[in-house]
Parts: C-alpha cells; structure tokens; sequence
C-alpha cells in the first residue's frame, strides 16, 4: 500500500495537543457551607491539572526498494521518499525524523515526510581522502543519540584492484547542515567502527586490534583494550562487535581466537571494558574458528553464543558468562551459524542448514522458523523482545511476533533499518 507519508506532522499535532493539555487546567466549582445553617457559601474554583496521554512507540522501517528510500509507518503505510535511485544503507535518525543513507559513496539524508532531500558529504570532499587513483567512500554511519549529528568513518577503494580497504578515521556532520560542513573527529588509524554509550556522551571505537573510548567534546581518547588480530585467512578484516552496559558505565566484547587453525587449543575470551578502569576477563572457551560463525553476545552482556567443534560436526552452544553453558543443537560443520540474541537474553535465532533458512531458539524450547510464511529470511532483528523483523522471500519485509502471524512491510526490499517514532 503506498499512501501519503503523514505521521510527522499529525504527530506533532498530537505533540502540541499533549503539551497544550498538560498545561492546560480544568476548572472544577464546590460550595462551602456559611457556617450559619442558611444554605450554601461561595463557590470556591479550583484548579485540577489534566495529565497527558502517555507516550506511544510506533514502530518504524527505512528500507531500500528498487534503490530509493521508502518509509513504513506501524498503522499507517509506506511512503516513497527519494526518486533519484542509487540509495543504499539507510539509517534512521533516533527521533524518526530524518532518513540518513548512501548514495554513490556520498552521504544524503531526506525528511521522513520525503522532504528536504539534501547531500551532506560530497565526492569532492572524499577525494581528499584518498591517494591518486583511489577513490574514497562512506562506510559506516550512525546517529548520536538525542541529536541529528552523524558519525561516520570512510573507505577507499583500491584503483583497479578494486580493494575497500577501511581508513579507520572518524567525522561528524550535522545532518540539518549544508554539504560538507564536516568536523574531523580522528584522523586515519585513531578512528574507528562507532558505538555511543545509551546517554551518547561516550563512544566506543572498535577496530581490528582494539577499542577506544572517546568522549564527545574531546575530554578524552584513551585505548582501553588491544588484543591480536583474528585471522580470517582472507583479504577482510575481523572488527569485533561490542554492547554497551545499561548504565553507560563500558561495554563487553568477546574476542575470538587469533589463529584457531595454527593452535585449535587457543581460547576465546570475554572481556569487560569500562570507560575508567582497566579491562577485565570475564570468561574464556575453546570456538569454532570466527570467520566460520563469530561468536555473539546478548544486548544486556549476560550471555555468548558460540559454536563448538565436535569431529564433522558443529554444537551450537549457549554459554552463561562466566558460568555454565548449554549445548542446543548441532549440525554439520559450515551448515551452522549464529544470528543474534533477543534484548532479555531469553531467545536467540541462527541458521541452519544455509544462511536464508533462519530459526528461533531457546533453552528447553524446540526452535520455530523466523518466518511462518517459509523457512527462508534473511537481515533477522529483534524489535523488542517478543517481535522480530525480517527479509523473507522475494524480498518481503515482514514483523511479527514470536507466537503470532507475520505482516507484510513491503516487497522488493534489498535491505533496511528500523526505529521508533515516539509520540
């Protein structure tokens, strides 16, 4: 269904209506007796304040369709909000108001009411990043929380050979700004992929042999942990992923072996990295080698799932940091693999016997396909704890929850992002 994109301004509609009625007073009358017996004495007016509706998360999906930007609203529709084609990676900004996304290795960004289409990082100003006959792209971008401030780091892409070889640098821009009114956050090499801590005051730069912490307004840049690299026996590199800690406090990462097949007894480790303070190891195992399945920590950092080496066979385990484990499932060794782990740490989804054949598990649970419609989907997130959302077949973007009946995004969806839009 395409209909006309309305939820930001009927929302701030809604926004205004709320403020107005927490400020607004209703008035009530009483009347109070004289005190003499001969019948009621003034009316006296009080104030009684009118409290707001409460808050409602509507749920939200940019997404990629025949290489333009689209926009779904939970109980509302789908919007088209670029023409121009070439969009790839979309991501929404925290609030829901702004699409950000890659067009030509350039940065753009688009309203999500389809308006203000604008290029925020030129070619011109990546060709200053790259040597004579390279060229140099946009790689990874990210939101800083409670803002419309872009993070993002660049690649360049090798002359003929063709080789996207990652700077590891860092930039901002803001995303309400004219092209390239660029900040350089950190040079080449000082940068990194970008996590924020949940306030957005820290962010955790992670590359191939460490993780930085840098806070913002520049306090501080301080390596909080290196380690070797984990070969993949391949020209990509290995960039560990991290989870922030609720309270911002650090965040944990698991490090896979750096060499499995040269020592299969190497260890895997577990590690604690707080932004003050030194890291600390939580839990080590012996894994299956990263580049086969990388192991995967829950959102909350209470537990890793990993796969096992058991002769031709690969056992899918589930591992309490730190304490016990339990082994789920097996299967024969690269017919296997871990996806992610739901944000209670109670459900987990992973692949078998190929990538597109996706499955819900959990312990003491028999697993349940991702889709209800076939075995197959692909780019599985967790929405919430019970929701999933999903690339089926035929590139269906589709939700549901875990027990119910999926719904239909839309088709033709090469990839996408999802958010909440709070109002």
């Amino acid at each position: 269904m395409n209909t006309k994109y309305l939820p930001i301004s009927i929302g701030i509609l809604a926004l205004l209506g709320s403020i107005l009625a927490c400020n607004a007073l209703s008035t009530t009358s009483t009347s109070t007796p004289d005190g003499g017996g001969g019948g009621p004495g003034p009316v006296i007016l009080t104030d009684t304040p009118v409290l707001p509706p409460p808050a409602v998360a509507v749920l939200l999906a940019a997404y990629i369709k025949g290489d333009n930007v689209w926009l779904w609203t939970e109980g509302i529709g789908n919007s088209q909000l670029t023409a121009a084609g070439g969009a790839r990676s979309p991501v929404l900004s925290g609030d829901g108001l702004v699409v950000a996304f890659i067009r030509s290795g350039e940065l753009w960004a688009v309203n999500a009411d389809g308006s203000n289409e604008r290029q925020l990082v030129s070619a011109a100003f990546l060709s200053g990043l790259a040597s004579s006959g390279d060229t140099a792209e946009v790689k990874d971008l990210v939101w800083m929380p409670g803002s419309h401030t872009i993070y993002f780091n660049s690649l360049v892409v090798a002359g003929i050979a063709g080789y996207r070889i990652p700077k590891v640098d860092l930039y901002s821009i803001d995303a309400d700004a004219g092209t390239d009114a660029v900040a350089t956050i950190e040079t080449a090499g000082s940068g990194g992929v970008p996590y924020f801590s949940p306030e957005g005051t820290v962010v955790a730069l992670i590359q191939p042999d460490k993780i930085i912490f840098l806070e913002v307004t520049g306090a501080f840049w301080n390596i909080a942990l290196t380690f070797p690299n984990v070969l993949t026996y391949s020209e990509w590199g290995y960039v560990p992923e991290v989870v922030w800690l609720p309270d911002s406090s650090g965040v944990r990462v698991v490090i896979p072996a750096s060499d499995p097949l040269g020592d299969p007894t190497e260890v895997t480790t577990v590690w604690n990295v707080p932004v003050s303070g030194s890291a600390t190891v939580l839990d080590t195992f012996v894994a299956a080698p990263a580049f086969a399945s990388a192991p995967v920590i829950s959102p909350d950092g209470s537990i890793v799932l990993y796969l096992m080496e058991s002769g031709s066979n690969s056992n899918l385990q589930v591992r309490y940091v730190g304490g016990a484990e339990t082994g789920y499932t097996s299967a024969e060794t690269g017919h296997i693999g871990i996806v992610n782990i739901s944000p209670d740490s109670t459900r987990f989804v992973y692949w078998l016997p190929q990538l597109s054949n996706t499955y819900i598990g959990a312990v003491g649970e028999i697993a349940s396909s991702v889709s209800d419609i076939s075995p197959n989907a692909t780019a599985v997130h967790w929405v919430d704890n019970n929701r999933l959302i999903f690339i089926g077949d035929g590139g269906d973007l589709r939700y549901r929850s875990v027990d119910g009946v999926s719904s239909l995004i839309d088709a033709g969806v090469t990839e996408y992002s999802f958010g909440f839009w709070i109002h």
